[in-house]
């Protein structure tokens, strides 16, 4: 069961953000018991790679008549937060220091910038001024 799980987990991280995929379950007790299953995973999946385990929630639900555990990437980035101030708003980002690291390994594979985006997702502005940064402009 728990390969199940870990094979549904990976199909949910490819999902665009804000998709979800329903898996469903045949009583409201086995649907408790996948969705604990499934929590159980993501945790150990945060331990891994704390973004990819923070994009995905598992949440049950009931609809159609039937009972189902969803399966959601959602679209904020922990990374990024928010910081209120005397002039205002400002962004403030926490680095990935293992992100970089992967990516680093990447660009030394020649890897190119859209191999590079279908392992670690949607690029953010600070993930292309890095790579340009490493590379000189020349990935871009």
């Amino acid at each position: 069961m728990r390969n199940l799980i870990i094979n549904w987990i990976h199909q949910a991280l490819d999902l665009k953000p804000g998709e979800e995929l329903y898996l469903p379950a045949d009583t409201k007790d086995a649907q408790k018991r996948l969705h604990k299953a499934f929590n159980k995973e993501i945790e150990i999946l945060k331990k891994i790679d704390a973004v990819a385990g923070s994009k995905l929630h598992a949440i049950p639900v009931y609809k159609d008549s039937r009972h189902w555990v969803m399966l959601k990437r959602i679209e904020t980035s922990p990374l990024i937060g928010f910081k209120k101030g005397e002039s205002g708003t400002e962004r403030v980002i926490v680095e990935d220091a293992e992100r970089k690291r992967r990516i680093t390994m990447m660009l030394q594979d020649e890897m190119t910038l859209s191999e590079i985006t279908a392992i670690e997702g949607e690029l953010n502005k600070e993930d292309i001024l890095f790579i340009k940064e490493i590379t000189g402009g020349a990935n871009s």
